[in-house]
């Protein structure tokens, strides 16, 4: 009797030997597929990475590459106006028929057309300059992030690289619309339009930058309100703004953008930041250039091709644009549009 118990008690045991064995088992499966997943989970992470920052990187090379080849295109045109112009004084000093006017017009040529290849070259220079830093020895730097699986650092470089194309994109979009200001072929296609949709989808380009920088777009604008403008320049107008007045912000900021119904059948957009603002020599002389006192050219007293191309879209638009700023409170620049077909006569 007392063996028949003792037998089947060891069988008792041995089952639950078999039982813990096979849990432990378990358990040991269960934590493999786990550290599987988990490291099949990281690879696909970086991998995602490594494909988007080679996209991006891409993306700005045939930027750059564009940009370089319509610099290239403008400096030849230019070169061609130079020597028609150098052949033309040729001709009057030789023939000495034409008066001193004429001379001092062609003259007058010349030292325009060297002034406009200067500013391009230094626009493009200075603005290039910043996003291209960001590309320079990209693939490296990610590289040795990579190995050493740094990958919150990979994400904020992601997030710079996002700025610096949209830097590019804005640049490469405004050197465009100067060069057809130049040729005097502005366009001009109005038709009614609502205002909110086109400052929504012109915030939105810049909602990664914004989160990156920890700044606030604030929009207060009326869904039903239309204006009767160019689409196109409308949203120039309102990107060149909203990028002036988040470089001229610091983080933790707020940027606001208002639009409101005004007299005379006129609709009131306001883009207005707390950054820096401007001292008075600064207003006054971007004052006069806005209200079109003054003409203007990119480079002078910092002044920037965005904000010439809002006052010529702003005009060609039948609107008018005034700014105000105080030193360390902030600027507010206030664009008036049509807001119907009449109102633009």
């Amino acid at each position: 009797m007392y063996d028949s118990a003792y037998q089947q008690l060891k069988t008792e045991q041995r089952v639950l030997n078999e039982k813990s064995r096979l849990n432990q088992e378990s358990r040991y499966q269960l934590r493999e597929r786990q550290q599987e997943n988990a490291l099949l989970k990281q690879k696909q992470q970086v991998a995602e990475y490594q494909n988007r920052v080679f996209t991006m990187a891409l993306t700005a090379s045939v930027l750059v590459a564009f940009i370089i080849a319509f610099l290239a295109i403008r400096l030849f045109r230019n070169r061609n106006k130079l020597q028609q112009v150098n052949t033309q004084l040729t001709q009057l000093l030789l023939e000495r028929e034409q008066t001193n006017a004429d001379f001092s017009t062609a003259l007058a040529q010349v030292r325009q057309l060297n002034q406009a290849r200067d500013f391009f070259m230094t626009i493009i220079a200075h603005d290039m300059r910043k996003p291209l830093i960001y590309f320079r020895g990209l693939a490296d730097i990610i590289n040795n992030l990579l190995k050493a699986g740094n990958f919150s650092q990979i994400r904020a470089i992601s997030q710079s690289i996002d700025s610096a194309g949209l830097d590019l994109e804005n640049m490469l979009n405004n050197l465009f619309q100067w060069a057809r200001k130049q040729q005097h072929k502005i366009p001009y296609q109005p038709a009614p339009v609502q205002a909110l949709p086109i400052i929504q989808s012109v915030v939105n380009l810049f909602q990664q930058l914004v989160e990156h920088q920890q700044k606030t777009i604030l929009i207060d604008c009326p869904s039903e309100l239309t204006l009767f403008v160019d689409i196109n320049a409308l949203e120039l107008i309102v990107r060149n703004l909203l990028d002036n007045a988040l470089k001229n912000s610091p983080s933790g900021t707020t940027i606001r953008i208002s639009c409101q119904d005004v007299p005379d059948d006129c609709v009131k957009i306001v883009v207005e930041d707390s950054g820096s603002g401007m001292t008075a020599s600064q207003l006054g002389f971007l004052q006069d250039i806005l209200s079109g006192k003054a003409e203007g050219y990119p480079g002078q007293n910092g002044l920037g091709m965005g904000l010439l191309l809002v006052r010529e879209f702003t005009q060609a638009n039948y609107g008018a644009i005034t700014v105000e700023s105080q030193p360390q409170k902030g600027t507010h620049f206030t664009i008036q549009l049509p807001k119907n077909q009449q109102a633009s006569y």
